[in-house]
């Protein structure tokens, strides 16, 4: 299948597609407190994962089906190939480590390859839809996930997120290594525009310069539950005071602040 005419960044089908991605966890998660329906967010994120499933499944027979699309892209070794599987499990058990992965993998990563994706061919095509229902279904779930089923990540996520960040990066440098492909633009920058392009184009000084964006995306992304767990920390006391510099709260005064957003003791 070939389109009429290749993609073009933020063209009308582009654009919509950002205003979908952007939109409908909005609207699910509305649609979730107005209803307080716990059957709705399990049916919800149920539908979320079995969407992204699909797709992954028809990707998989499109790509070894299509001698022109297997080079390079017949193995789920690309970020976001990672981030489909965090998310998939984390909708399907709420698991609070497929869901930290899901989240600084799918709004560190997949966002970029929304916004400047790598992708010929434009609507209506099959790689069209394909490409988008994968990452945007990953930034629509990860965001489902925080305001709908009330996950979040902690502290130590980041310190986890940043450890199998380095385990993917090994892996793709090894994997390209040995098939000459491109996995996670380690080989390579993108065709498009992106962020990669203000990075070196010397192979070490990129890889560190990526690491060292990672560590940058990540912080961004933990700073606003961060502000949250600071302000209900010196939230003043409706009996005194606010507590000191360095003094831990009591287990009591933990269990009146706690939220479904508070990390819970640590």
């Amino acid at each position: 299948m070939t389109s009429s005419a290749p993609f073009r960044n933020f063209d009308d089908s582009h654009l919509f597609v950002l205003a979908l991605t952007a939109g409908l966890p909005l609207a699910l998660a509305w649609m979730a407190r107005r209803t307080k329906s716990e059957g709705f967010v399990r049916g919800a994120a149920l539908f979320l994962a079995l969407l992204l499933a699909t797709n992954l499944f028809f990707q998989v027979i499109y790509h070894h089906t299509t001698p022109a699309r297997l080079d390079g892209q017949a193995l789920p070794m690309q970020l976001c190939d990672w981030a489909l599987f965090a998310t998939i499990a984390a909708l399907l058990t709420r698991n609070i480590y497929c869901f930290e992965l899901a989240y600084f993998w799918g709004l560190a990563g997949t966002i970029q390859g929304i916004v400047t994706p790598e992708l010929k061919d434009g609507f209506p095509t099959w790689q069209f839809f394909s490409f988008f229902v994968t990452h945007s279904g990953i930034v629509i779930a990860v965001l489902f996930m925080i305001l709908a089923m009330r996950l979040r990540p902690q502290l130590s996520s980041l310190w986890r997120a940043m450890i199998w960040s380095e385990i993917y990066l090994v892996s793709a440098l090894i994997v390209n290594a040995i098939t000459g492909s491109n996995y996670g633009f380690l080989a390579h920058k993108p065709m498009g525009p992106s962020l990669l392009d203000y990075l070196s184009s010397r192979p070490l000084i990129f890889i560190v310069e990526l690491n060292l964006l990672a560590v940058v995306f990540f912080a961004a992304l933990y700073l606003p539950f961060a502000v949250i767990d600071w302000r209900k920390r010196w939230r003043p006391r409706r009996d005194g005071p606010a507590e000191p510099p360095g003094r831990p709260l009591g287990l009591r005064r933990r269990a009146q602040l706690r939220s479904p957003w508070d990390p819970g003791p640590k």
